[in-house]
């Protein structure tokens, strides 16, 4: 009889034993599967984040390039505005040589109107540069505005790569 009963409790001790020894196994296959699981996200996150950077870098030299094109375009701008001011300052120049040597040429009489050429010849350089000054100012607006949009443009896509990076972050 005990020896039976010693059996019994041997043969309970076992299955208790494979049971726990079950348990343990099934604990270990979902811990690896967890595992695998956490190592997938992660894996899948640093993808998420490498497309992130390059997508920064990207952004950064769309910016850079955007500056030197309207920093180029403002520069062209500049000379060819200037370039125009040198012309009309040249024409305007040749315009007063000639004016001085009709004076020479002309009578006392003619000199007061040779004077009043001269006067409205300086109103018209006047007039000239100052739309000159009103053209080149609406350009360079134009060309900071449209810099200004393009900032506005990265700064957006910035919140969204930023928004996006906080989300693997907290994901992970």
């Amino acid at each position: 009889e005990a020896h039976r009963r010693r059996e019994e409790a041997l043969l309970k001790a076992k299955e208790a034993a494979e049971a726990e020894r079950r348990h343990a196994e099934e604990q270990l296959q979902r811990e690896k599967r967890r595992k695998q699981e956490i190592e997938a996200e992660a894996a899948r996150l640093a993808e998420q984040a490498k497309h992130a950077n390059k997508a920064r870098e990207e952004l950064r030299q769309q910016e850079e390039e955007a500056r030197r094109r309207a920093a180029a375009e403002l520069r062209k701008k500049e000379i060819e505005l200037q370039e125009r001011l040198e012309q009309e300052r040249d024409k305007l120049e040749k315009e007063k040589h000639e004016m001085r040597r009709k004076m020479k040429e002309e009578q006392q009489l003619h000199m007061q109107k040779v004077k009043e050429r001269e006067i409205e010849l300086i109103e018209k350089e006047t007039s000239f540069n100052e739309l000159l000054d009103e053209s080149f100012q609406k350009e360079k607006r134009a060309i900071l505005e449209n810099e200004r949009k393009l900032q506005q443009q990265i700064e957006a896509l910035r919140q969204e790569d930023n928004r996006r990076q906080q989300d693997a972050d907290t994901r992970l």
